[in-house]
């Protein structure tokens, strides 16, 4: 879980998001669960939302931009787990259960035997192909190692494909990619540009 209510900027001072936290957060707390959000409440916050990571992170990128640039913006979240967050003409997207973006059972259409994205697709994978560890694989990368380029092309192409579909039922303005694979910077952000 994230917290997303203010940010503490170099000098420790406390900014409140410069957009009404209110007008994305519309959360009405399950019962029992205002005490569990009280303890975690900054002195003198109006409000105080927790929301899973690739919401609050989609929240960020809305809330900490330009006020006037985005309404409509995709936030893509590869981790151990793959997810999206979607804001649209300026709301967070939830759903009836709370499940938008949660894409980890989404299929992949490209296997013959379609499995998981979570299964193919995250920081996992390159674990489960030998790598020692992410930073071993990123290492490895941008070194132009062959098995881990090969790899991460197959992971940008199920990433892109992913991405392809959120695009297309989105619309965004802006598309936000976070977690672990973003770090590769342009090795992994301009193929995937491309082949969204």
């Amino acid at each position: 879980l994230h917290l997303c209510q203010a940010v503490m900027d170099s000098d420790n001072e406390k900014h409140v998001f410069e957009r009404n936290p209110s007008r994305v957060l519309k959360k009405t707390p399950r019962p029992g669960s205002q005490q569990t959000v009280n303890r975690f409440r900054p002195e003198n916050a109006t409000q105080t939302v927790i929301e899973n990571n690739t919401r609050s992170i989609a929240f960020g990128e809305y809330s900490l931009g330009n006020p006037t640039a985005t309404e409509h913006l995709l936030c893509l979240n590869v981790r151990t787990g793959i997810s999206a967050a979607v804001i649209s003409d300026g709301q967070l997207l939830r759903g009836h259960h709370e499940m938008a973006g949660e894409m980890r059972g989404w299929k992949d259409s490209m296997q013959p035997s379609p499995r998981n994205l979570e299964e193919i697709a995250t920081v996992q994978r390159a674990l489960d192909e030998g790598f020692e560890s992410w930073n071993e694989f990123a290492s490895r990368c941008q070194d132009r190692d062959s098995k881990a380029n090969e790899l991460l092309s197959e992971l940008i192409a199920h990433h892109a494909d992913a991405l392809s579909r959120l695009i297309q039922l989105a619309d965004p303005e802006r598309v936000a990619i976070a977690g672990e694979f973003e770090k590769l910077g342009s090795d992994y952000l301009e193929p995937l540009r491309s082949a969204t």
